[in-house]
């Protein structure tokens, strides 16, 4: 019991720094999720400030439970020795197997999601083993005449406009914009053939689809857009006070490749031969 309210506790404070130190922390709080339940009735009761039981146990059968638990008439009952000689056994076997996964989480360069038994028994989770330095993000134009002028699409938070600071997002996840940055990691569209179909969407002018974004270039012009490319960018903080926010520098195009311009029959027919 000990070691597992232990190991609750300090996954949850590692998950909690992690939350306080960065903005995008749905995964921390799903993390802590099932920390919470390593914790058993007696620690809570016994570790909740008097106000938060007041707000968890609030019926009488949970307040008698509660002082049976505090006045100590409940006694926990001992670990039945199979129990522990079964739980020791599965430790010292997670144990062993785990040690290239420690090795794994120490090197420079770390594999994600990966495993170091024949049976897959322990391995690696995690979205990045390496943080690129350089943020690249991709920039969503479309426009009436293939000629231009172009507008961008952009989004509730995702680098789009120079001139936007960075949102405040924690907890909420804001998935196509987490997948739109994953995408411009990742290389050609080949890897993230979703967005074919969200660019098809876009040209379409489907409501669903363009209430993810913060604003429709489009609204209230009465025209609609016959063209949509993708363009990569680099970008990069200003000096502190300057303006814009952002620097960013074009690093060519993303979609589709050379000096074309897509249409809704041509990604129609895209999404159709795959």
């Amino acid at each position: 019991r000990k070691w597992r309210i232990s190991g609750a506790i300090i996954q949850i404070m590692f998950q909690l720094t992690l939350v306080t130190s960065g903005n995008l922390s749905f995964l921390n709080w799903l993390t802590i999720t099932p920390a919470i339940l390593c914790l058993d009735d007696v620690f809570l009761t016994n570790n909740l400030s008097s106000i938060a039981q007041k707000v968890l146990i609030g019926t009488p059968m949970t307040s008698s439970f509660a002082a049976s638990l505090k006045s100590g008439s409940m006694q926990l009952l001992h670990t039945p020795l199979p129990r522990m000689v079964i739980s020791l056994a599965f430790f010292i076997l997670m144990a062993k197997l785990n040690v290239k996964v420690v090795q794994n989480l120490l090197a420079k360069r770390q594999l994600m999601n990966a495993s170091f038994d024949k049976l897959r028994l322990a391995g690696t989770y995690g979205a990045f083993g390496v943080v690129a330095e350089e943020r690249e993000e991709l920039i969503i134009e479309s426009a009436v005449d293939a000629n231009g002028p172009w507008k961008e699409y952009n989004f509730n938070v995702k680098p789009g406009d120079v001139n936007r600071t960075p949102r405040w997002i924690s907890p909420y996840h804001h998935r196509i914009d987490w997948q739109l940055w994953i995408s411009a990691q990742t290389g050609r569209i080949e890897r993230n053939p979703w967005m074919l179909s969200f660019l098809l969407k876009l040209l379409q002018q489907e409501k669903d689809v363009i209430g993810l974004l913060e604003s429709d270039p489009w609204d209230g012009s009465g025209t609609s857009p016959k063209y949509i490319r993708v363009e990569k960018y680099k970008y990069s903080y200003n000096k502190r006070g300057s303006s814009p926010y952002w620097n960013r520098e074009r690093i060519g195009k993303y979609f589709p490749y050379g000096q074309g311009v897509l249409t809704e029959a041509m990604l129609k027919d895209i999404i159709r031969g795959r």
